[in-house]
C-alpha cells in the first residue's frame, strides 16, 4: 500500500520562508532537510504517515542555540 507523508511544524504547515525540503528515502521513509538552520526554526515538529490501513503521527522538538 502506497504511503503518503505530511510534515507539520508547531501543529500547523511549514511555512515556505522556513527553507525546508522533504526527501522521499524508500516507499515507508521520509526526511525533513532545513537549509541553514537558526533559532526560528525552533518548535515541534511533525511527521504522519498514511495509508489506507493506518495513519500514525511522530514529533519532536527542535532547539537551536546560538545562530
Amino acid at each position: 500500500m502506497p504511503v503518503t507523508f505530511r510534515w507539520e511544524k508547531d501543529g500547523g504547515p511549514i511555512p515556505p520562508q522556513e527553507r525546508t525540503t522533504t526527501r522521499l528515502l524508500d516507499d515507508y521513509s521520509s526526511q525533513l532537510v532545513i537549509e541553514r538552520i537558526s533559532s526560528r526554526h525552533n518548535g515541534e515538529y511533525a511527521c504522519t504517515a498514511e495509508n489506507a490501513a493506518a495513519t500514525a503521527t511522530r514529533a519532536a522538538r527542535l532547539t537551536v542555540n546560538g545562530e
